[in-house]
């Protein structure tokens, strides 16, 4: 009997942030006549409560376990709870007089904080330092275009979990510990160029780094090297409207963690690398300084380099409504994503090799 993964095929996730504090500050324009009055800090703080109905992404039914020798029926454990969603930066961008050439450092938080002990597996927080140049390449309108070069260092920390039942993961056979297989450190460089036309403003953007991953021993480890390439424009359609575009390719090659065959199995000796194409629209509506609207499409199509066993399509679609008065501002949003695996064993049934992905986000 084929080896199948142990991925739930169908799960809804549920999250609504009632409120979000959007406290930030920006430094004035640059073409201020007085040079005192530039402040090379800017900072963005943003502070949320949500509720999760499925915490762990568990299976929302029981199912029969094909992985095992002897397969059990496993009941999972729906988790839901409140979290605290964080966000914050602060920047500095630096350039003396009419220098070209500026000095930048940033420091990014992102988190995800469940305040009950029975869900702080579920916590994630992600930190990041950038420090490099910003180049000032020449002016069209009234705003500049620059070129960017940011070497970074970032730290990720995530639990690896039991989806059935949040419960930190271990070996199958020898209960070893292996929790720490999400988290790392990586190192790496981001470039972004962007170039602010009267008619359409848009910036392309390159990425790759080292991701370290900490090192479970008894399986395999996720470090791999990661390849981003991609661009965005913004098209006018109106006084207040704009269509968003956007196209990006991915590469994530893994040094250790093995391929799969067709029949779902770890192949020894060849390791895995994935390829994404990503290609998204975002209709934007601005009706007045303070409320704006944008109805969402992503399509991501994933390719497995090996023989394609975790080759996925994905789309996603969603509409953002946001009021802004500043410092507060308060955004709605709700997302519907359907993932298809057309050659991936679906878990929980042996005879299907279909397995499928779906999500529902308030």
């Amino acid at each position: 009997m084929p080896m199948r993964k142990r991925i739930f095929s169908t799960a809804v996730l549920a999250a609504l942030i009632i409120t979000a504090a959007d406290i930030h500050a920006a430094p004035p324009s640059a073409k201020s006549k007085d040079p005192a009055a530039y402040d090379p800090w800017s900072y963005h703080a943003e502070i949320g409560i949500g509720f999760d109905s499925n915490v762990y992404l568990a299976p929302s039914d029981p199912y029969i376990d094909y992985a095992k020798a002897i397969p059990p029926t496993v009941t999972p454990n729906v988790q839901s709870g409140f979290f605290v969603p964080l966000e914050g930066d602060i920047k500095y961008q630096g350039r003396q007089g009419k220098d070209r050439i500026g000095l930048v450092a940033h420091y990014s938080l992102d988190a995800d904080i469940y305040p009950s002990s029975d869900l702080e597996n579920a916590n994630k927080f992600s930190q990041a330092l950038r420090v490099g140049t910003e180049i000032l390449l020449g002016r069209s309108g009234r705003k500049n275009n620059t070129l960017s070069v940011l070497p970074y260092l970032k730290q990720h920390r995530q639990t690896y979990v039991d989806r059935d039942d949040g419960f930190e993961k271990t070996t199958t056979v020898t209960g070893r510990d292996i929790s720490n297989r999400y988290s790392y450190i990586a190192r790496g460089l981001e470039a972004e160029l962007k170039i602010e036309t009267p008619v359409v403003p848009f910036k392309l953007w390159a990425e790759a780094a080292d991701r370290n991953y900490d090192d479970p021993v008894v399986v395999d480890q996720y470090d791999h090297r990661y390849i981003a390439l991609g661009g965005e424009a913004e098209i006018p359609l109106g006084k207040r409207v704009d269509l968003i575009a956007s196209l990006e390719h991915q590469s994530r090659d893994y040094d250790e963690r093995r391929a799969i065959d067709l029949n779902g199995n770890l192949v020894t000796g060849t390791t895995r690398e994935y390829l994404y194409n990503i290609g998204g629209l975002s209709l934007r509506t601005r009706f007045n300084k303070m409320w704006t609207l944008y109805l969402d499409y992503k399509h991501t199509n994933r390719e497995d380099a090996y023989v394609g066993y975790y080759d996925s399509s994905e789309d996603k679609f969603g509409v953002r409504l946001r009021f802004n008065s500043d410092p507060v501002s308060v955004r709605l949003a709700v997302h519907m994503l359907d993932r298809d695996y057309p050659n991936a064993y679906a878990f929980d049934n042996q005879t299907q090799p279909h397995l499928e992905y779906q999500t529902l986000e308030f």
